[in-house]
């Protein structure tokens, strides 16, 4: 017969008691996979967030057509304003670079218009502009400010270059995004020299 202090009966007591491993193992591990879940669903909100802004928040471009020049010089740059429509609703857009590639027979360049210079469309200008990079434009409607300007290298039909316009949006420009831009200007180049009509 096993006394209260002989070993089988220490074994007994202890098999019937239990440890605190295996009670709080269950609970401590439940609790860890609530905090893993929470992190993960925590994460993909906030990445399902991010998505739905960049992709809501994308500037867009808009090419207005513009009426063909029937009568170029060769060498005078030619103004096309308001064809070129850029922004977002959402977010403010900045120009970080453009490119053109050019089509024969003209050169073509994207710009932002001298200050206080009228508008015009298919009419000869002395300043051209300065370069389109920087040029900021804020959330809203598009805005149609930058000028095309195409110039003429030689007589005969030509049409305006391919722009590749890169834009920065989003929180602090972080966002990229490059716009094609295939302006809808063609002038029909007959003579050389100054044209003659009045220039801005």
């Amino acid at each position: 017969m096993a006394t209260p202090d002989s070993p089988a009966a220490r074994q007994r007591s202890l098999q019937g008691r239990p440890s605190r491993r295996s009670a709080g193992g269950p609970r401590l591990r439940g609790r860890v996979r609530r905090r893993t879940l929470l992190f993960a669903v925590a994460i993909v909100a906030v990445v399902s967030g991010v998505l739905v802004f960049a992709l809501g928040a994308r500037p867009s471009v808009e090419v207005l057509n513009a009426v063909p020049l029937e009568r170029g010089y060769v060498g005078t740059a030619y103004a096309f304003d308001g064809l070129i429509c850029v922004g977002s609703q959402v977010t403010g857009t900045r120009v970080t670079g453009v490119e053109v590639r050019q089509s024969p027979g003209a050169t073509t360049a994207l710009v932002q218009p001298p200050p206080g210079a009228a508008p015009t469309v298919g009419f000869p200008v002395r300043e051209p502009g300065t370069s389109a990079e920087g040029y900021t434009v804020p959330a809203g409607e598009p805005d149609c400010g930058l000028r095309l300007l195409v110039t003429p290298t030689r007589t005969g039909d030509v049409r305006a270059g391919v722009v590749r316009l890169s834009v920065a949006y989003g929180p602090g420009g972080l966002l990229r995004r490059t716009l094609t831009i295939a302006p809808k200007v063609s002038l029909s180049v007959t003579r050389t020299g100054a044209d003659p009509r009045s220039a801005s």
